[in-house]
């Protein structure tokens, strides 16, 4: 596995979702690694806190690549308006679904990764809403990842 991960990221490689490149298995990667260690971390007792720049390529990645999957796949309804996500940390936003956000949910990038796979809730202190809540939280439930 090294030895392909070390290849150029350009370079043509299976993937389950696009694009077809060795850069998508790097990311993959590192981001699986990133959860998984906080997982281990935080069930040692400890307070993991995730790079936040790394974080933020999870965030993308749930909303690029996870959540889009499991609608072609059939496991998730594809949103029926569009959701900002806001990392209070790193200065970035994402959107998912179409037209304009309904709502933005706000808060730590590594907190917005850990909601978006189901590490913590929804109601976690750290997070604010702005916006129409409900038709915020409509579209957040929708979100799955795998």
């Amino acid at each position: 596995m090294l030895t392909a991960l070390r290849a150029d990221p350009a370079t043509s490689a299976w993937t389950f979702h696009p694009p077809h490149t060795v850069g998508f298995r790097q990311r993959r990667r590192a981001l699986e690694t990133l959860v998984h260690r906080w997982d281990a971390e935080h069930a040692l007792g400890r307070a993991p806190v995730l790079d936040p720049e790394l974080a933020g390529e999870g965030v993308a990645e749930v909303l690029d690549t996870m959540a889009p999957r499991q609608v072609a796949r059939g496991r998730a309804h594809p949103p029926g308006s569009a959701l900002r996500l806001r990392a209070t940390d790193l200065h970035a936003s994402w959107t998912y679904g179409p037209g304009a956000p309904v709502a933005t949910l706000s808060g730590p990038v590594g907190h917005l990764l850990l909601l978006l796979w189901g590490r913590v809730p929804r109601a976690h202190e750290v997070f604010q809403w702005t916006g129409d809540r409900e038709a915020g939280a409509a579209v957040l439930a929708g979100i799955t990842t795998p």
